[in-house]
């Protein structure tokens, strides 16, 4: 396993893509400035204010200069004023820059005054001709496609770059790969051979995206064209150990971009290297992401599975690729192939098992066969359906950061994305509701289409599955803390892979297949021993006792203490006391440290704590969480002798 070194719009915000003159491999540094100003334009958007809209467009162009999405944003902000001749200058500016679409043009009502003018189809015509494209050149045998400056373009709504390719025409007699793109990011580490797939078109890094290393790890590009692709690489020392895959699923972004590229037609393999073996830290993933295929084992293990996807995509018919390709169902269909003929699986209902639908796959239970077999006999008619799902709401609400839990990364939602629902398990609750509505594509069957629930991961005793329509296409899932952290994967294994994510899925049924899962994914952090009392209350965490257990430490590190909580009559939690060996202390509701006490020996004065990373003699590696006292104090007051808990206000 090769180690990875990582390298410390319009108004409405549609995909807009724009080929600046600036280099877009540059422009991800200012991927936060845009995201800042973007939230300042929508909110001015919703208030109808088109002087503040102008006025937050002007400061994009001054922070991206070179940026024809924000001269865009600027010239829809001017026009909705009647400043016409102002607005004319800067959508000029922005097709000078780059900006190539030509339908929002045509369609965006800010635009309507200008739409009036008889030259205004002069800028469309501009749009239309402006989108520069790589053609796929031969070099030696090999048909490639090169990633460059000019034909590349920063999505700034995506934090993902975007490049186009032109493809020479298909042919009747053209190879069943024309058109397909194979994209390696490990530098040839692990490298397909695409001389077994005739036509088949291999990306290449030019030397700026090179220099910046973005040729390596997770894919951070988009391609006009259906496209597989593999990186063998891995953080393979210190405490952040990972595979390409846990990495991802642990950063909101990266893990909102595998939809981006699951819904472009794009399908990514990488290996799990350690991030699944029961003889390291058992299954360590937070999320069962079903948008990206990773394999059992280290360098090469890839390889089978691109093969196999690869073999599945040259026995389509041309038409019924392009018809996948165009609906953007090109991924969701292989997922659910390469799934649902795993040769371990004794019956199609185990399809709606978690044996199909672990986040890691053998491939000793690949069967390409089967795969090229159901991509000859596939039609328009068959496609499996897509379901997505959409968070409704949650009881109780939300952790709060330095009260329900004390660990550096502030808060439980990881990913939510219309396939991926992963969150990370720290309130207090020993009980917790989740409420989602599904969908399906096509949607206009909805209503018919057949809605199943299941429990692929965990003891399906404490997880509820509540459903809220007569279809089954809502459901509360109400969801039980396990006494014991970890549990077994599988528990009549003979060496029993252990875990402690909990994982949902979501299936619906056209009538001919089962669709790829949403998956609803909850991981319980092992690193804590958690005692409820009878009324469901925490009682007791013990961090030191639980620490040897392995709790991903991008989201949970290692902590040297015992919280005991209290309640009062009424079963509201007044505080906690926080031992370290003999050495107690105490602490509010809130999660202030008390300092002084009132003569119901009720918190008087409390001090405002802060938990950060440090470099300890713990485990992992010696990274543990650490408190540390800020300079900021509280006072309490209370509405009487009955009021254990009070209300705080900053201490002057």
């Amino acid at each position: 396993m090769k180690k990875i070194v990582f390298p410390v719009s319009c108004l409405l915000f549609p995909v807009c893509l724009a080929f600046a003159r600036q280099n877009p491999f540059d422009l991800p540094e200012f991927f936060e400035t845009h995201n800042q100003l973007r939230m300042q334009l929508i909110a001015a958007i919703q208030k109808k204010d088109h002087a503040a809209m102008e006025a937050v467009s002007r400061k994009g162009v001054a922070a991206l200069p070179e940026d024809a999405l924000w001269h865009y944003n600027l010239a829809c902000s001017l026009a909705l004023q009647g400043k016409e001749p102002q607005a004319f200058a800067m959508l000029d500016k922005a097709l000078t820059l780059g900006f190539t679409d030509a339908k929002l043009l045509e369609t965006d009502e800010d635009l309507e005054p200008l739409r009036k003018r008889p030259d205004f189809k002069r800028y469309v015509e501009r749009a239309q001709n402006a989108k520069p494209a790589a053609e796929a050149r031969l070099v030696g045998d090999d048909l490639v496609a090169e990633v460059t400056a000019g034909n590349t373009v920063f999505d700034f709504e995506t934090g993902l770059f975007r490049s186009y390719f032109v493809f020479p025409e298909r042919q009747p007699d053209s190879p069943a790969c024309l058109g397909l793109l194979y994209d390696n990011r490990d530098a040839g580490h692990s490298q397909l051979d695409t001389a077994n797939f005739p036509g088949l078109a291999r990306v290449v890094y030019g030397e700026e995206p090179l220099a910046r290393n973005l040729h390596q790890a997770g894919a951070q590009f988009l391609y006009n064209a259906v496209t597989i692709g593999n990186s063998s690489l891995a953080m393979t020392e210190g405490p952040y150990w990972r595979c390409v895959t846990r990495m991802l699923v642990t950063d909101t972004r990266r893990g909102a971009q595998l939809f981006t590229q699951y819904n472009a037609n794009h399908v990514y393999v990488y290996p799990a290297h350690h991030d699944y073996l029961a003889a390291k830290a058992g299954d360590t993933f937070s999320a069962n992401p079903p948008y990206v295929v990773t394999s059992q084992g280290s360098s090469v293990s890839d390889q089978p599975f691109v093969n196999a996807l690869f073999s599945a995509l040259a026995a389509f018919t041309p038409e019924m690729r392009d018809f996948l390709a165009r609906a953007n169902r090109v991924s969701p269909t292989l997922h659910m192939m390469l799934r649902s003929t795993q040769k371990h699986l004794a019956s199609p209902d185990d399809y709606l098992t978690g044996r199909a639908h672990r986040p890691v796959l053998e491939a000793a239970n690949l069967d390409a066969d089967a795969m090229v077999a159901m991509a000859r006999a596939m039609t328009p008619e068959t496609v499996p359906p897509l379901v997505f799902v959409n968070f409704a709401g949650m009881d109780p609400p939300p952790a709060r950061l330095g009260a329900d839990f004390f660990d550096h990364r502030g808060d439980e939602l990881v990913i939510q994305t219309p396939a991926l629902y992963a969150m990370v398990m720290r309130g207090p609750a020993e009980k917790r509701s989740f409420t989602f509505a599904a969908g399906s594509v096509p949607p206009g069957v909805t209503d018919k289409m057949e809605y199943r629930w299941v429990v692929l991961q965990g003891d399906p005793a404490l997880v509820e599955i509540k459903h809220l329509r007569p279809n089954n296409s809502a459901a509360t899932i109400t969801l039980t803390h396990p006494p014991i952290l970890p549990f077994p994967v599988d528990p009549g294994a003979a060496e029993p892979l252990m875990t402690s994510r909990v994982d949902v899925g979501v299936f619906v049924h056209n009538g001919v297949h089962w669709s790829p899962p949403a998956m609803l994914s909850f991981y319980y952090l092992a690193n804590e021993e958690r005692i409820y009392d009878v009324h469901g209350r925490l009682g007791k965490v013990d961090y030191a006792k639980a620490a040897g257990n392995y709790a991903d430490p991008v989201l949970s590190l290692p902590k040297r203490w015992i919280d005991v909580y209290q309640y009062d009559a009424a079963g509201r939690r007044i505080g906690w006391e926080r031992w370290r060996g003999n050495l107690m202390d105490a602490y509010t509701a809130d999660g202030f440290k008390v300092l002084t006490r009132d003569a119901l020996d009720r918190p008087a004065t409390a001090r405002v704590v802060e938990y950060l990373p440090r470099m300890g003699t713990g485990p992992n590696n010696g990274v543990e969480l650490s408190e540390g006292e800020t300079t900021r104090d509280v006072t309490y007051t209370y509405a009487g002798p009955g009021d254990l808990r009070g209300t705080f206000k900053a201490k002057e």
